[in-house]
C-alpha cells in the first residue's frame, strides 16, 4: 500500500471507510455514529479503490439463489394437466417465478426440491 503517496484527507477517509466495512452494522448507521454522509463514505470508497488505496472487493457469492438441476426431462406422471395453469412461486428473497403452461405436478415437486437444496 503507497502509504507515502496518501493525502492526509484521503488517510483521514480511508480509515472512516474501513472502519465502516469492518463495523457490525450498517454503514448508514456508522456514518451516524461518526456525524459523516453516506453518500461521502460511497464516493470516497470508490476514489480511493480507483487510486488503489483500498482492495478491490471480491464478490461475494448470491445467497438468494440455488442451483437447480433437472434430470434430462421431466418425469411423466400420472396425473396429467390439461389446461393451462398459472403457477406462481413467491421465494423468501422476494424473486417470483411463474409458469404458465401445463404443469406436471412431479415436475413442480422435482423443482421445489431443488430450490430448497
Amino acid at each position: 500500500m503507497p502509504h507515502a503517496l496518501i493525502t492526509e484527507r484521503q488517510q483521514y477517509w480511508r480509515d472512516h471507510v474501513l472502519a465502516a466495512a469492518a463495523y457490525d452494522g450498517s454503514i448508514v448507521e456508522y456514518a451516524a455514529e461518526n456525524n459523516l454522509k453516506t453518500k461521502d463514505l460511497y464516493q470516497w470508497k470508490t476514489a480511493l479503490t480507483k487510486r488503489g488505496f483500498l482492495p478491490l472487493e471480491k464478490a461475494e457469492p448470491a445467497t438468494d439463489f440455488a442451483e437447480v438441476k433437472l434430470t434430462a426431462t421431466p418425469p411423466q406422471s400420472s396425473i396429467v394437466v390439461k389446461s393451462c395453469v398459472q403457477c406462481r412461486l413467491t421465494l423468501p428473497c422476494g424473486s417470483v417465478l411463474e409458469y404458465f403452461n401445463p404443469v406436471d405436478p412431479e415436475y413442480i415437486a422435482q423443482l421445489l426440491a431443488g430450490l430448497r437444496s
